[in-house]
This record gives structure tokens, C-alpha cells and sequence, in this order.
């Protein structure tokens, strides 16, 4: 909520692991890519994470950048999110 890139990586890896949440690859790459933009330093393995990240076909990559871009116009990231996460959960 606070925008911190690395809180931001980690919430997409709880996302893609379905570790406390229920998995959900897409949201967990958007949120990567959130985060790999927001903090381009070394210590930052968003970019790495959404390398490893298996399973991903080209569409669930295309929903995830365009899943990232609300993210990142949104001021709080959190409302575009819940809003993603509840229409998925419906399919």
C-alpha cells in the first residue's frame, strides 16, 4: 500500500508460490514487474523471480504486464488488485 518495491516483490511471491494466498501466477508476475520497475538495484530479485517462474504461457504473461500497468497508475495498487484477484476467482 505504501509502494516499498521489495514488500511489493515479496506480496508476488506469496502470489506465485500460493503460499497464504491462493495462487495465482498472473497477479504474482504483475506484481514482480511493479516492483522490478520501481527498484532497478541488485538487491532487488524481482526480474530473477519472474525468470524461474514456470508454467507462465504468453497470455497469462500479457495479462500479468497488463495487470501491472493498473498497478502502477493505480494509487494504491491494492484496489486494481483486489479487483483482478476477484474477477479471476470467478472463472
Amino acid at each position: 500500500m505504501q509502494g516499498d518495491p521489495l514488500a511489493i516483490g515479496n506480496l508476488g511471491m506469496l502470489y506465485v508460490r500460493g503460499d497464504g494466498v491462493k495462487e495465482n501466477k498472473v497477479a504474482g508476475v504483475a506484481l514482480l514487474l511493479v516492483s522490478a520497475t520501481r527498484d532497478t538495484s541488485p538487491e532487488n530479485f524481482a526480474r530473477r523471480n519472474i525468470s524461474a517462474t514456470r508454467g507462465l504461457t504468453a497470455a497469462m504473461v500479457t495479462e500479468a504486464q497488463t495487470l501491472s500497468d493498473e498497478l502502477t497508475r493505480a494509487k494504491n495498487l491494492l484496489v486494481p488488485l483486489d479487483q483482478y484477484l476477484k474477477k479471476a476467482e470467478k472463472k
